[in-house]
């Protein structure tokens, strides 16, 4: 009777057992247009989807990646309707989603306005003097001391948003007609956009239109996922194990220096 007890309690704690969840063969994440790292393109993926797709294919993983504006994107993967997690975000962005711990990779967001604007961004001090209108896609995660000032009631006047694809774009057009006296994007996406409008304007000098007014220091960014998928720990920990890897470093740098080694900004 005795043993009967104590291997009942045993099969108990097996099925207490948390049960590892296999990965699947396919993974679909959403993104934005966020180029260079997540390109809406036929023939450009991305420095991350790249990165990513030839990390995984290692592991006899397809990756699907659907481009959608920011929002949509989230709210897709939240709702877990097809698409199991986000290729790209940060804390602040989606802060229910599991993310991993390693980061992808870094960005830097700066302050960019046309060139005859003489404000400069130098912390947060330099944000409470800012005097004009500051642009910015929503639900983007700029880091501190941007969420916070952008967040301010009492900064309503001082900004505004754009949502939809398409976010750089819509800001470059509202700062040229001033409707907007700066934006804050990463600054290789700006390098990236003003890249693309080189090409199309090759009479002009593009850049020399704009000004960095400043930026923050880089910080990290990772892929996130849906916390309801079974194989997400499982997944994340796969994931955190090659980002560590030295010649995975590599291949991303590798990566990134054909997206922006000639960059003309």
């Amino acid at each position: 009777m005795k043993l009967r007890i104590i291997g009942f309690a045993y099969l108990c704690l097996l099925l207490a057992r948390p049960v590892s969840a296999e990965i699947p063969k396919t993974i679909s994440l959403a993104t934005t247009n966020w180029c260079p790292y997540a390109c809406d393109a036929e023939d450009v993926n991305g420095i991350v989807h790249e990165y990513l797709e030839i990390i995984l294919k290692k592991h006899d993983i397809d990756l699907v990646v659907s481009s959608y504006p920011w929002s949509r994107a989230i709210n897709l993967a939240r709702s877990g309707n097809g698409v199991s997690g986000l290729l790209t975000a940060v804390y602040s962005e989606a802060p229910d989603f599991k993310m991993t711990k390693i980061p992808i990779d870094t960005y830097q967001v700066c302050f960019i306005s046309l060139a005859k604007n003489n404000w400069n961004y130098d912390g947060p001090s330099s944000l409470k003097q800012f005097g004009g209108k500051l642009g910015y896609v929503a639900n983007y995660g700029y880091g501190e001391p941007t969420d916070t000032f952008i967040s301010e009631p009492e900064n309503k006047k001082h900004v505004m948003s754009v949502a939809g694809g398409e976010g750089l774009f819509r800001l470059m057009k509202l700062l040229n007609a001033g409707r907007i006296d700066t934006l804050v994007e990463d600054i290789n996406i700006v390098k990236w956009y003003l890249e693309f409008e080189q090409k199309k304007q090759k009479d002009v000098d593009v850049a020399s239109r704009y000004r960095i007014n400043g930026c923050q220091k880089p910080k990290p960014f990772y892929l996130a996922l849906n916390p309801s998928v079974p194989w997400g720990e499982e997944f994340l920990a796969l994931l955190d194990s090659e980002f560590v890897k030295p010649q995975n470093r590599d291949l991303l740098w590798k990566i990134k220096d054909r997206y922006l080694g000639h960059s003309i900004y």
